[in-house]
């Protein structure tokens, strides 16, 4: 499983958690937490797939 696979898990699993009408609020809280987790961490390999993408695009520019 991918990070990105888990990232997708966590979300799914807490929008189904949060969207349960007996979750109380500090499941609720908790579940909220969870998704601000994943979601930072997809940020980040986003991001960090950006950049990388940008080298390879800069130094396929520039054959040596």
């Amino acid at each position: 499983m991918t990070f990105e696979d888990r990232g997708r898990a966590a979300i799914r699993t807490s929008s189904r958690y949060l969207a349960e009408p007996s979750t109380s609020l500090e499941d609720a809280q908790a579940a909220i937490k969870l998704l601000q987790l994943a979601l930072c961490d997809l940020i980040m390999v986003a991001e960090d797939r950006q950049r990388r993408l940008a080298q390879f695009q800069e130094a396929a520019s520039h054959p040596a």
